[in-house]
C-alpha cells in the first residue's frame, strides 16, 4: 500500500498490509515530514491500518538494553 496527503501529490514508499508491523513513512511534506503506520492483520478482524502523526523529535524506534551491567553503543550511519 502507498499513501499520500490530500494536498500533496508525493506518495509514500510502499508498505505491506498482509502482516503485523509498525513503520515510519517519510512523506516529503514540510508541515508533516512523516507519519507512523501500524498494521494489524488477523483471521478474525481482517486487516486494520492505523495512521498517526509524527512530530520532529519523536523517536521512531525504542532500544532496550536487557544486558546486565553491559553498556551498548549505537549511532546513525555517517555519524562519527
Amino acid at each position: 500500500m502507498r499513501v499520500r496527503y490530500a494536498h500533496n501529490q508525493t506518495v509514500s514508499s510502499p508498505f505491506f498490509i498482509s502482516q503485523k508491523h509498525r513503520t515510519l513513512l517519510r512523506m516529503e511534506d514540510e508541515e508533516r515530514p512523516a507519519m507512523s503506520v501500524e498494521v494489524t492483520a488477523t483471521d478474525f478482524d481482517g486487516v486494520r491500518v492505523v495512521f498517526s502523526d509524527y512530530k520532529v523529535g519523536d523517536a521512531p524506534l525504542l532500544v532496550v538494553n536487557c544486558l546486565k551491567d553491559e553498556p551498548i553503543y549505537f549511532s546513525q550511519a555517517n555519524d562519527k
